[in-house]
């Protein structure tokens, strides 16, 4: 963090170690958001979503099943199969 970061969290009543984890929970809440969203979109296209060890991505319908290492190549898979609406 700059200097004037840090002059504005001590203004603020807050230090830069707890600014920190306010910007982390901030950013795990948005990763959080995000596969909720893909979620529901792959559940509105017939799929199901999980998150798997190491944030391994799979999708699965029947005895089907994709496995993607981030994200964002999920979906793009759900756009692909329809699962934007």
């Amino acid at each position: 963090m700059s200097a004037i970061g840090t002059q504005a969290a001590a203004s603020q009543g807050k230090t830069v170690a707890q600014q920190d984890d306010a910007a982390e929970r901030e950013r795990v809440a948005a990763i959080d958001k995000r596969i909720a969203t893909a979620r529901a979109k792959a559940a509105l296209a017939g799929w199901r979503l999980e998150v798997l060890a190491g944030g391994v991505i799979e999708l699965s319908r029947w005895s089907r099943f994709r496995s993607f290492r981030s994200l964002d190549l999920a979906e793009v898979f759900l756009a692909e199969i329809g699962g934007r609406r």
